[in-house]
């Protein structure tokens, strides 16, 4: 069944990667599947993407047990004209997207595997009742000195 996933691709300036470095965003396939009698390859399926904006839109079979990591890719030097002459900046989000079973937002899909193993909650407040996973439960740091940092100790929650 295919479902439909929305969200947005920004750098960390909370802005589109710029157009004239043409990014795209895929999502790939954690593996092959076997889903109602068909063969599903591991092929990437590439998000549809506003370049001005950087919202995007993928459709992607979801069913239990199809997951999918998050691949992004755009021109280092959008200057150059020469498309062999193209070098790329690539990136691999280490999240599961799990668009079962009505896909939706990139931020609902990402929060329901916010308990992904390589996800850590850090907060200073205690975690929601109904997280679990890892959280570090972080001490404040030196209000006084804002180079240091607190400590902490990283704690597994069940909710």
């Amino acid at each position: 069944m295919l479902t439909t996933v929305t969200g947005n691709l920004y750098d960390h300036t909370g802005k589109a990667i710029p157009a004239g470095s043409r990014p795209e965003l895929f999502f790939r396939p954690r593996q092959s599947n076997v889903v109602d009698a068909s063969a599903l390859a591991g092929v990437e399926a590439q998000a549809t993407l506003n370049a001005a904006t950087g919202a995007f839109t993928v459709r992607l079979e979801a069913h239990p047990g199809v997951t999918y990591r998050m691949v992004a890719r755009w021109l280092t030097n959008p200057e150059e004209r020469s498309p062999e002459r193209w070098g790329f900046q690539y990136t691999e989000w280490p999240i599961e997207i799990d668009p079962y079973p009505i896909g939706g937002s990139l931020d609902d899909l990402v929060a329901q595997n916010a308990t992904h193993p390589l996800m850590v909650l850090v907060q200073l407040d205690d975690p929601p009742l109904d997280y679990t996973g890892l959280w570090l439960d972080a001490a404040p740091g030196d209000e006084t000195e804002p180079t240091r940092s607190g400590s902490g100790m990283l704690r597994m929650v069940y909710a």
